[in-house]
């Protein structure tokens, strides 16, 4: 993981545990984690109601911002390592 905490830069790996990995942590639950949060507990209240109705994924060839490319990127990722388990064999 690499990611900045206010100004200073905080490189961790996998299992680290120092204090500026922890304020990375902190940093994120009070920010991205409560902002993210709120908004899927949003989206799930109008995803339960009865007027929802799936629509396509937006895909825009140039990767626009408003594409949702890496949502279909990563749906068929998870098809694709799903199918082992669909034919009763799990990785």
């Amino acid at each position: 993981m690499w990611r900045t905490c206010h100004s200073e830069p905080a490189v961790a790996t996998r299992a680290e545990d120092s204090p500026t990995v922890r304020r990375v942590a902190d940093e994120d639950a009070r920010t991205t984690v409560a902002e993210d949060l709120a908004l899927m507990r949003s989206v799930q209240g109008g995803l339960s109601s009865r007027g929802y109705r799936p629509d396509p994924l937006v895909i825009d060839p140039g990767m626009g911002l408003n594409s949702e490319h890496t949502v279909a990127a990563i749906k068929a990722w998870y098809v694709e390592a799903m199918r082992p388990a669909a034919r009763g064999r799990i990785p």
